[in-house]
């Protein structure tokens, strides 16, 4: 975790509570999972507080993530899970005014295993507030639970971060499925992972009989590697399932 973050109190869930430099806490990343940003909602904070930044010094949410980085080491991720909006126009502000003094800034760390436990946090978060289901990020949360729920039962095989085939990064699908049109339907996602489920299986049954017939592969222990998993979406970096998926 980031050495300027100051634990200040842990709570009985084993979310921690913590305080940090604004400036430092600008820094930080939205995550990628969150709703569009809605500029003109950070004008109306902007024009609210105006030069009192030092209001905005509280109810911050940080989901953090153990990750693997390009270099296949292990680290620690936080992302700003809720209030992206005030965080950006405190990021705004020291742009704008960068000898200005700091202050600190309270926030709520928890922890998550899977994009989809995170997805999960979010929803909860925000199931009193107005959330328009047509934003793309919003919609490709579905999936992505879905697919996790679906793939992820017996090991950790979608992640966040950066991952080596088999293993598929959650933020890469994230990426593919916001290139695509999303319905986000109860009855297009049931069939969407029905097909995804389908196309897996015969490609680790194609696999499966490609090296009982000894035929010349590449990328053979890969292949083995995926067979043991039983996990095939990510040896495609295109990720052709997705669209295949999609069609009805």
């Amino acid at each position: 975790m980031n050495q300027l973050l100051q634990i200040i109190h842990t709570l009985n869930d084993g979310s921690t509570l913590c305080k940090v430099s604004a400036k430092e806490f600008i820094s930080i990343p939205t995550w990628n999972g969150n709703r569009i940003m809605d500029h003109s909602h950070v004008e109306s904070i902007r024009i609210a507080v105006d030069k009192n930044i030092q209001t905005l010094d509280n109810g911050y949410k940080l989901a953090l993530f153990n990750e693997i980085d390009a270099a296949g080491t292990p680290k620690q991720q936080l992302y700003i899970i809720d209030g992206q909006h005030r965080a950006e126009v405190v990021r705004q502000f020291y742009k704008q005014y960068p000898s200005e003094s700091d202050f600190e800034i309270v926030a709520l760390i928890k922890s998550f295993d899977t994009e989809g436990d995170a997805v999960m946090y979010f929803n909860a978060l925000n199931h009193t507030k107005s959330i328009t289901w047509t934003d793309p990020s919003l919609l490709a949360n579905m999936y992505i639970s879905a697919i996790e729920l679906a793939f992820n039962s017996k090991r950790k095989i979608i992640r966040k971060g950066a991952t080596h085939r088999p293993y598929l990064s959650a933020d890469k699908l994230r990426d593919a499925l916001l290139k695509k049109p999303l319905k986000g339907t109860k009855a297009e996602i049931h069939s969407f992972i029905q097909r995804v489920q389908e196309y897996n299986t015969k490609t680790i049954a194609d696999y499966e009989a490609q090296l009982a017939y000894d035929i010349d592969m590449k990328d053979e222990a890969l292949v083995k590697k995926a067979i043991e998993c039983q996990f095939a979406l990510a040896m495609n970096p295109k990720l052709p399932w997705i669209q295949l998926g999609l069609s009805s």
